[in-house]
């Protein structure tokens, strides 16, 4: 609470009829806010979904310029965006070691916990997690950068904006996890929408096998979460950084045959004196700057603010489509578009979302029913005192 002082006058009358005035110093005490950790973490939480949903509309809109008559090959694109996940660790343990100072075994053993199944890792465990992850991971971002070719920003993110209904759905049949209501509500809305989007861009056409790949993306997407959430749960920072590592790496060491498969087939068009550089570099840096805020920064607040950022990031790359690449949105696209949103905010609701919004309506009801029984005590304590 925080105090101001207040001049107030007196006023006195001697006896010679002399009026004195003699000023009184008061206190008015002010109602303050108090900035609690909760509402710090919102504060970060709400900046961390602008910058996400910044950084892939960015990531979106350069990645569809990066595709050109010289330059057609998408896979290409994912092996150099995926590359970059292998600095996360060594940055992490040098980062680690300068600051904290602790012991480098220390630090690696921990970070290698990610693999532990009852404090013991086993090599053939460690190795079929490890290409697991990887695979899945080369799925779901080939798949989102093959379909930017194919549609619009904002197209490409709604549908990518449905994985969260999907890893719902997913959780509730394979983890079991509690059945609510309302997020089969939300899944309802995302497939509508997946629907009106293939509707309105014409069954057959190639904006439609674009849909179909943008939600074999979320799809993908979708599983890894749920992977996640099954084979490695809650991690720290340094193991965060360890597995992204990893999958880099064997992404890196393993795929590149495919890379010349695709070049000498003709399946992917690369010529490499004109690489579109001044597209792919900023594309990399975007695609590293949006893991790093979805797998680091995110644990300093709450992760519902991850998908936040996908709910802003549809809007963002709705607003670019029409400013730079001058697209018109029809009546039915629009409603695809805030069908799916619609869902994802209804996917990050909590599970208590109700006893939350009905709160204030309990405790008017009490106060109400509070009314009555004071009013019929008293009566009955006025009919007692007249006996």
């Amino acid at each position: 609470m925080a105090s101001i002082d207040v001049e107030q006058s007196v006023t006195d009358v001697s006896d010679g009829d002399l009026t004195i005035r003699r000023p009184v110093t008061s206190k008015i005490i002010l109602p303050t806010c108090e900035c609690t950790d909760v509402h710090k973490k919102s504060i970060l939480g709400v900046l961390l979904a602008i910058a996400i949903a910044m950084a892939w509309s960015a990531f979106t809109h350069i990645t569809q310029n990066a595709y050109v008559d010289e330059f057609r090959a998408p896979f290409f694109l994912t092996y150099l965006c995926t590359i970059w996940l292998i600095p996360f660790y060594p940055v992490y343990f040098i980062i680690n070691h300068i600051k904290g100072g602790q012991n480098p075994r220390l630090v690696f053993r921990e970070s290698i916990l990610i693999y532990a199944d009852n404090d013991n890792i086993k090599k053939v465990k460690f190795m079929g997690k490890t290409f697991m992850f990887c695979f899945v991971w080369t799925l779901a971002t080939f798949t989102y950068i093959k379909a930017s070719s194919l549609l619009g920003a904002a197209d490409i993110t709604a549908l990518q904006a449905t994985n969260h209904s999907f890893v719902y759905m997913l959780s509730w049949i394979v983890l079991f996890e509690k059945f609510v209501a309302i997020r089969i509500l939300a899944l309802v809305f995302s497939i509508t929408g997946i629907v009106l989007f293939a509707y309105v861009d014409g069954f057959g056409s190639e904006a439609m096998w674009g849909v179909v790949v943008a939600v074999a993306s979320s799809a993908g997407a979708a599983v890894y979460r749920l992977l996640m959430k099954k084979f490695v749960g809650c991690t720290t920072v340094g193991q965060t950084s360890l597995f992204l590592s990893l999958i880099g790496f064997l992404h890196t060491a393993c795929l590149w045959p495919i890379i010349l498969l695709l070049y000498f087939t003709n399946v992917e068009v690369i010529i490499w004196s004109s690489l579109p550089w001044q597209w792919i570099s900023p594309s990399i840096l975007l695609f590293t700057v949006h893991q790093i805020l979805v797998n680091f920064v995110v644990k300093i607040t709450y992760p519902v603010f991850t998908g936040l950022g996908l709910a802003f990031g549809i809007p963002f790359c709705a607003i670019a489509d029409t400013i730079w690449r001058y697209k018109e949105f029809t009546g039915m696209k629009i409603a695809a578009l805030v069908l799916i949103t619609l869902g994802l905010l209804l996917i990050l609701l909590p599970d208590n979302w109700e006893e939350v919004v009905l709160r204030p309506f309990k405790c008017k009801n009490r106060r109400e029913t509070a009314e009555p029984v004071s009013s019929n005590i008293r009566s009955r304590m006025h009919r007692t005192t007249n006996m």
